[in-house]
């Protein structure tokens, strides 16, 4: 009897493993998805990756750029599709769709949003979700509107990138002041060349980060302070942002080599602001 029940627990086992799919279901998921993906006309780019945490368990992160020329109703469509999609291995997923489109002066741009995928997005909520797509597709595209020159950005769940060849603190205060700023992610960082130069080493010479996307009143003081600081041509490059666990915000200036600057004057209306201030 033992050796019966044993047999039946082995075999109920398998079972259920054989059910799970593949032992390493996020990369098995990847290679599905890939293939799939790889049968859409309308994507310029598409990769699918997947990680195993645990046996018979997964996750992945996938990105899509459309080609140029689709219409707002066809991205949806294609978004759709590929969400409502579903593979032998299915694992939630994390999508990242960028689309081409135009700054509000008419450089080209690249706009992103991102798309969680717990499961394959069913059909009785079809609506639904494709009026959510068409609002992050217009937000998307609404955000890389004040880039300026050649625009590209990207999205996770947690953040949202803009990099654009015009200098940060500009981009940024023209975000600052769409009211709808406040629906963007919690983490937002633009990074572009500095006022006067193009950055060193291969990292952007302006970089302004915003921890509470709906949280610009510092921005113009960042500003102010920057333009104290030195000309044009002063300034190699700078980064600023106030951390979710800061009161203050930050600005870190790196001068031009040879170049001066009194800073007297910037240090103090730093300490009338409120704003941490440190110049190399």
């Amino acid at each position: 009897m033992r050796r019966a029940t044993a047999a039946l627990a082995t075999a109920l086992v398998v079972a259920v493993l054989a059910g799970c799919g593949d032992v390493n279901k996020g990369s098995a998921f990847a290679s599905e998805f890939q293939a799939f993906l790889d049968s859409r006309d309308d994507l310029a780019v598409a990769e699918a990756r997947g990680t195993n945490p645990l046996p018979w368990s997964g996750t992945g992160d996938v990105t899509i750029q459309v080609v140029d020329g689709l219409s707002d109703d066809e991205v949806v469509d294609e978004v759709w599709a590929i969400t409502h999609h579903e593979v032998d291995n299915q694992v939630a997923y994390s999508l990242e769709v960028r689309f081409p489109t135009q700054t509000s002066t008419g450089s080209p741009a690249l706009a992103a949003f991102h798309v969680g995928v717990p499961d394959p997005a069913p059909e009785d909520q079809e609506a639904e979700l494709r009026e959510d797509l068409a609002g992050r597709l217009d937000l998307a595209r609404q955000l890389v509107g004040p880039g300026i020159g050649p625009t590209e950005a990207s999205a996770d769940a947690e953040s949202f990138r803009l990099r654009s060849q015009g200098d940060a603190l500009t981009v940024a205060a023209a975000l600052c002041d769409d009211p709808g700023l406040e629906r963007v992610v919690d983490a937002f960082t633009i990074e572009g060349p500095a006022v006067g130069d193009t950055g060193q080493g291969g990292r952007p010479g302006s970089l302004v980060t915003l921890s509470e996307a709906g949280d610009c009143a510092w921005v113009a003081d960042v500003v102010e302070i920057l333009t104290l600081v030195g000309a044009p041509g002063a300034v190699a490059s700078y980064s600023t942002q106030q951390a979710v666990y800061d009161d203050l915000p930050n600005l870190r200036v790196t001068l031009a080599p040879g170049a001066s600057a009194d800073l007297a004057a910037a240090e103090a209306r730093a300490l009338d602001l409120g704003v941490t201030l440190v110049v190399l």
